[in-house]
């Protein structure tokens, strides 16, 4: 959390507060707590960026982050977010007053969820002799494939040659299983 040297109202003289959530951020109104008496106070602040809460779903886990965004951005369900060399799925937006929002900006959201903006695709290789090899790779959710292309997989390529979906063959929504190039590597 961020600190700010203010009046305190108990101790009577300027003191190192920790800003607890930011009330009001067009007035510039938040609520802070002293670190050397622990009263809590609104105090006037003047800011360049805000730090919202960040929940990450991965895995079954949830994980708790915090980052700072400027005054003025917004955000919107759905929408890729990227933070340092990451990137993320906007999965729901929760706003200061407790509501779920379809978008908004900075100074209404106090929580974003998010998720990985990344699929899990299988990939079954068909071998000679009747084999068959299963691959699972993470593929950007915006990244294509489609029949024909050529994918490396531990050092070998091969040749997808069909694409099936949850309902059967897809060009690539819903994309459940690739079937590669049936009785070789490339």
């Amino acid at each position: 959390m961020d600190e700010i040297y203010v009046k305190c109202p108990a101790c009577n003289k300027k003191q190192r507060h920790k800003i607890i959530r930011v009330k009001d951020p067009e007035r510039g109104l938040a609520i802070c707590k002293c670190t050397k008496c622990g009263s809590l106070s609104y105090s006037k602040i003047k800011k360049e960026s805000l730090e919202i809460m960040l929940i990450l779903s991965e895995g079954g886990k949830a994980k708790k982050r915090f980052e700072k965004f400027p005054v003025g951005a917004k955000f919107k369900k759905g929408d890729c977010l990227k933070l340092k060399d990451e990137r993320f799925e906007i999965r729901s937006i929760e706003s200061n007053e407790g509501g779920r929002l379809e978008e908004g900006g900075i100074e209404q959201v106090r929580t974003i969820w998010i998720a990985p903006y990344t699929k899990q695709l299988s990939i079954s290789v068909h071998q000679k002799g009747g084999s068959t090899v299963a691959y699972r790779i993470t593929k950007g959710k915006d990244e294509r494939i489609k029949k024909g292309d050529v994918l490396e997989l531990e050092g070998k390529k091969v040749e997808v040659t069909r694409i099936m979906g949850d309902s059967g063959d897809k060009e690539q929504e819903g994309v459940s299983r690739i079937l590669a190039l049936h009785g070789r590597f490339l």
